[in-house]
């Protein structure tokens, strides 16, 4: 039974249920789920960011402490450091370029990550920096300074890190100096990358004792108390705020970053917020849209089909059309259609058929006429100078090629019979140029039954006398194989006649591979265009040619066939 309500009707009813169920589902399913996402999405986050700035600063550490043993086991170092004023002024000298080329040897490999180096000589009470940006007290009444017994010592100056440590002799662990060094901005503008900061969160670095290194962010949202931080925990809540932590080496360092609650909370009501004025925009435009898309979609279907219909088609069985609305009118239209191309392409593919049959017997009809022309002379010539039999011969070597050139039958002859035409060929040649022009033919035996198209060989040969051999008057060679290789047949046709500059060659080459027809009056590369277009008409691209050439050196043409292809 045939249906008779309109497409339009349905497609704007469908559109606008499946438009209003999925958004209302949505808006309830992500009023639920939103905010422990985004929460569950911040804490993964800062998660991942906290092991990452673990890592860095945990490398920064251990390039410091690397940096400090290169320099306390640097030799001399502790003579150095031991000198007093009272030493000779060469000593004294001697100590200073000392001290200069240490600090600049390790300063200048490690500036990736300092800016600022520094030596003190307790003795002496003075510090050698290579910047001199880092001022070091002098011990007072003999009291020891904060870091003397730690193996690192940190602190903070406008907001950079200084690292210091003790150097003692090996003897008696007695401190002999300090070494201080600062780190680069780039390094806290890295770890603070790496945290992701923005305007609401807040990260601090500290020391073991809790004392703030570095701070970056909304420095406001600070925890009053760190006590209460446990940082062997990923993060915990404290107060309005959720706080990510993470240490290294015992705690001598600690990351700390505060995420307010706030965040969330605003992010969930602000994307909740979005998402509900889209989503009833959206309803309401996708209901308006449906009605006028489906009204506009049907009015060119049923004008498209309207104009089928007026085809003229009866050969033709349509399908069954089971819709009495827009689509059924498209159906009894694209059917129409249908049988008007099926009749084109028939008639096409009998036209491309007969097309290729003529071109194929009109480019086997062809001969070159200057061949016949020096043939005809040259017999002419040696009838008049000598009274032998060779004009006998020249004349059956004739017969045998232009019986070869009009025999029908198939289009595809054995290598042999190819073989024994280009020989004739030759024949008529070696007489035309004597000893001028020497040929030697290599022939694989085991194809020599393989079939090939007519005239592939001999108009190749040709083109080498015309275009390579005809001008030499002496030590032309031309070599001629016929060979198997892999799942194709080589024929290779070599002369070291006049050659090809590049710019010629490829241009031959492009004509060849466009299949670009042949130009009346342009006589250059007729025979390999020739011989291209049957390949063509034959075997369609199982079939390939290529060309090498130097001007005034050689040619060398090459023909790869499939072999077995399908013809």
């Amino acid at each position: 039974m045939k249906k008779n309500r309109s497409i339009r009707v349905k497609f704007a009813i469908l559109t606008s249920i499946f438009t209003i169920i999925p958004t209302l589902s949505v808006i309830a399913y992500t009023t639920i789920t939103l905010q422990n996402t985004l929460r569950k999405e911040i804490v993964d986050s800062n998660q991942y960011q906290m092991q990452w700035a673990n890592q860095l600063i945990n490398d920064i550490y251990l390039r410091a402490d690397s940096l400090f043993n290169n320099i306390q086991i640097y030799p001399d170092l502790i003579e150095n450091l031991e000198l007093t004023a009272s030493e000779s002024l060469q000593a004294q000298l001697e100590s200073y370029t000392y001290t200069r080329d240490l600090l600049n040897v390790f300063y200048y490999s490690n500036s990736l990550f300092i800016d600022d180096l520094s030596i003190t000589a307790i003795k002496s009470d003075k510090t050698f920096s290579i910047k001199n940006s880092i001022i070091i007290p002098r011990p007072l009444s003999g009291m020891p300074l904060p870091w003397e017994e730690l193996n690192m010592y940190f602190e903070s100056s406008s907001n950079r890190v200084i690292v210091r440590r003790p150097i003692k002799r090996f003897e008696d662990r007695v401190t002999v100096g300090y070494i201080s060094i600062r780190l680069k901005e780039a390094v806290s503008s890295q770890l603070f990358n790496i945290l992701q900061i923005d305007q609401d969160s807040a990260v601090f670095v500290l020391d073991q004792d809790n004392r703030v290194l570095l701070k970056a962010g909304n420095i406001e949202n600070e925890p009053k108390d760190y006590s209460k931080v446990i940082f062997g925990q990923d993060y915990q809540t404290i107060g309005n705020s959720l706080v990510f932590s993470t240490s290294i080496r015992d705690e001598r360092l600690r990351i700390v970053k505060v995420v307010p609650l706030s965040v969330i909370n605003n992010s969930t009501l602000r994307l909740f917020s979005i998402g509900l004025v889209f989503s009833l925009s959206f309803m309401i435009l996708a209901i308006y849209l449906s009605y006028l898309f489906s009204s506009r979609l049907t009015e060119p279907i049923i004008s498209l089909a309207n104009t089928m219909k007026n085809v003229d088609i009866d050969e033709f069985k349509l399908r069954e059309i089971d819709e009495n609305n827009e689509i059924g009118l498209l159906e009894t239209g694209y059917n129409m259609l249908m049988t008007r191309i099926r009749n084109m392409i028939d008639q096409e593919y009998k036209s491309e058929i007969e097309l290729k049959n003529a071109q194929l017997k009109a480019l086997q009809a062809q001969i070159n006429p200057h061949f016949l022309y020096n043939t005809l002379q040259m017999m002419g010539g040696i009838a008049l100078a000598h009274n032998v039999n060779e004009i006998h011969s020249i004349a059956n070597t004739m017969a045998d090629m232009f019986r070869y050139n009009i025999s029908g039958g198939s289009d595809l002859v054995s290598i042999n019979d190819e073989i024994r035409h280009t020989e004739n060929y030759l024949y008529i040649q070696k007489l035309r140029f004597q000893d001028r022009i020497q040929v030697e033919l290599i022939l694989d035996e085991s194809i020599s039954n393989v079939l090939i198209p007519k005239f592939t060989l001999q108009p190749l040969v040709e083109n080498a006398f015309e275009h390579g051999l005809s001008k030499m008057t002496r030590g032309g060679k031309l070599v001629i194989r016929v060979q198997e290789t892999l799942d194709h047949l080589e024929i290779t046709v070599w002369d070291n006649g006049e050659g090809m500059d590049m710019e010629r060659s490829e241009s031959l080459m492009e004509q060849i591979r466009n299949h670009n027809p042949l130009v009346p009056g342009q006589n250059f590369g007729i025979g390999l265009k020739n011989v291209n277009a049957r390949l063509r008409l034959l075997f369609s691209d199982n079939y390939k040619f290529k060309i090498n050439s130097k001007l005034k050196e050689y040619t060398e043409v090459k023909l790869y066939i499939v072999k077995n292809a399908e013809v």
